[in-house]
């Protein structure tokens, strides 16, 4: 077991004198104590990383404090991993290896809703139909050429009368 520990589940007062005295109890030595706060609002975030002295004394902190009621907070306390080595405190990263299903990759970036990249005809979860730029533009070509009064006149048969598709009728005279 290494040295350096993870704390989650404090309370959001909670200060780096309090934390430190209690995993310095029994004996245990404190090398470092940093409490995490929110980046954005500067709040505490609740948890921290602790590194202690030796690995025995990790293991005992971890055994000793773990489910530990701190102000009606009990505290979760396991060894810290190095960053990016797991999926984290809320599940797998959205996104993967390109080719595995969708994203950008590398574990990150812009994910479409339920999944990999739309093909043409996929049902999407927002009505209609996902198709590509190219199925788009053709449907909207087609739908064009339905409202559309053609300028092309058909024929019908003999004499020099002739009707638009309209149903207007006039002579080519």
């Amino acid at each position: 077991m290494g040295t350096r520990l993870w704390v989650g589940n404090l309370p959001f007062d909670a200060t780096e004198p309090e934390v430190r005295a209690l995993f310095s109890e029994n004996g245990r030595t404190v090398a470092s104590l940093i409490l995490k706060s929110d980046r954005i609002t500067g709040r505490p975030a609740g948890f921290g990383f602790i590194e202690m002295g030796s690995d025995e004394h990790a293991a005992q902190a971890v055994t000793e404090l773990n489910g530990k009621m701190l102000r009606g907070r009990p505290m979760r306390v396991n060894e810290a991993r190095p960053p990016g080595s797991g999926p984290g405190p809320r599940g797998p990263r959205l996104g993967g290896p390109p080719g595995a299903g969708g994203g950008m990759g590398g574990g990150g970036g812009f994910r479409r809703p339920f999944g990999g990249p739309p093909s043409a005809g996929t049902p999407s979860p927002f009505g209609g139909k996902q198709t590509s730029s190219r199925g788009r533009k053709e449907r909207r070509d087609a739908d064009k050429q339905r409202t559309e009064k053609p300028d092309v006149e058909k024929e019908r048969g003999g004499g020099g009368k002739k009707t638009r598709f309209d149903g207007e009728d006039f002579d080519d005279d």
